[in-house]
């Protein structure tokens, strides 16, 4: 057993105590003697013998009340707050007044209440100290004095109750105050929860845009390489089709395009064409001499020469 589990017990016997269950309450009460007589603790052995023998005096059971009022004797000089001295006080009158014996019950009190007159407010268990009083004097057969303590309580009960009062509409209006900054915690936290979302949404749609630009510029430059090389083939294949791919000549197909070209051009006046045709003599007899790898150099060699010419014919031109 461990003092949290007392604590717990002490914390369920007083709701229970509140919501008007005095059994379940006594039952509790009970069980927490029981752990506070294990761990040895005085302290809170005396206030729960005083909240069980409360809850017996007002159900009735006196002889069941004065045995755990008893048990409470030994641990009396333990106590120091006043509330369950006040408490220890009553409970001992009203045994002096089960028991008729008024005069121990009037000297009991009497000191106690004297020492309450300064005191502003007072525990319910304090005020009682007056009715006991109250009733010992009226058991006596001290009408006036019974009287006289009997107004005293009730000036005291008022008092208590106004204070009371006030205690509770404090109480509500703490309530309502907490309710209140609750509310506007909670209102806050979904206003940082939505303001989050939209950053959140936000840094999406920033990222969500930078990865369209990166395939954008991505997609730009890959369509500008197959451009390119499209651009590059088309080039490589018009040349392929156009020249001899032994001698680098322009062929057959290059002429007529060309030709076509120059008839449109001549068509709006004059323009001069010339045409050059060349022979090899005994071109058959190289190839049946030396072979054909050899027929393909002269093939060759032909064309570089007319070319070396035609540059020097144009350079002594100019």
């Amino acid at each position: 057993m461990s003092f949290n589990q007392l604590l717990v017990k002490l914390d369920m016997a007083e709701l229970a105590k509140k919501q008007g269950n005095k059994k379940q309450a006594l039952l509790e009460y009970k069980q927490a003697l029981q752990i506070a007589q294990v761990l040895g603790d005085g302290s809170h052995r005396f206030r729960i013998n005083l909240q069980i023998a409360d809850l017996l005096l007002q159900s009735g059971d006196t002889k069941s009340m004065v045995r755990y009022l008893n048990a409470t004797d030994t641990l009396r000089d333990r106590e120091s707050i006043r509330y369950y001295i006040s408490k220890y006080n009553y409970l001992k009158a009203n045994e002096k007044l089960l028991n008729e014996k008024y005069d121990e019950a009037i000297a009991l009190v009497t000191p106690e209440i004297t020492s309450l007159q300064e005191i502003p407010r007072l525990y319910r268990s304090e005020i009682a100290l007056y009715l006991v009083a109250s009733k010992a004097h009226f058991g006596l057969g001290d009408y006036k004095n019974a009287y006289l303590t009997l107004l005293d309580y009730q000036n005291r009960f008022n008092d208590f109750s106004a204070d009371e009062q006030v205690d509770n509409l404090e109480r509500q209006q703490m309530l309502f105050n907490l309710e209140k900054l609750k509310a506007e915690n909670q209102n806050l936290s979904w206003n940082n929860v939505l303001q989050t979302l939209e950053i959140k949404t936000n840094e999406q749609k920033v990222e969500y845009l930078n990865v369209l630009v990166v395939v954008g510029i991505a997609a730009t430059v890959l369509a500008s390489i197959v451009a390119l090389w499209i651009n590059r083939r088309r080039i490589r294949w018009g040349k392929i089709a156009n020249t001899d791919s032994l001698t680098g000549l322009f062929n057959r197909r290059y002429f007529s395009t060309r030709l076509e070209q120059v008839q449109k051009e001549m068509a709006g006046g004059e323009y001069p064409v010339s045409c050059l045709l060349l022979d090899i003599d005994y071109f058959k007899k190289v190839n049946d001499t030396y072979g054909h790898v050899v027929g393909d150099k002269v093939l060759v060699a032909l064309p570089n020469c007319s070319r070396t010419t035609y540059a020097v014919t144009i350079s002594a031109l100019a």
